[in-house]
This record gives C-alpha cells, structure tokens and sequence, in this order.
C-alpha cells in the first residue's frame, strides 16, 4: 500500500513538474516578443537636444505637471 502511495505521489509530482516548466517557457516566449519598455541601443552620439524634444512630445501633461 505504502509503495503505491508513493508512486502516484511521484507521478501526480511529475505532472506538476512538467505544468510548471511549459508554463515558464510560455513565460520566456512572451517576455522575448514583447519590447514596450525595453532600451534602445544606442550608436554613435546622442543628441540632447533631440532626445528632449521627443520625450516632451511623448509626455507632454507629465512634464507640465513636473514643471508646477
């Protein structure tokens, strides 16, 4: 009785194991195909100038509210 506790205690455990690895590489394939808030790379130098530019033309009522 004992072993057989054992081996559907191994197998339910198995089931979970093998849950849990699909479930992290579902996981990993979103997180690879998905790059909203992810970093540019940056070549050559940076322009400030421009890089203010395009951040108060993405965030202009944020930076308004920064500027009271």
């Amino acid at each position: 009785m004992r072993e057989e506790s054992i081996a559907v205690a191994e197998s339910w455990l198995a089931l979970y194991r093998e849950l849990h690895t699909k479930l992290l590489g579902l996981t990993a394939e979103r997180q690879a195909s998905v790059d909203a808030f992810r970093a540019r790379p940056v070549l050559g130098e940076i322009d400030y100038d421009e890089l203010t530019r395009e951040i108060v033309a993405r965030f202009p009522k944020i930076l308004a509210a920064l500027a009271r």
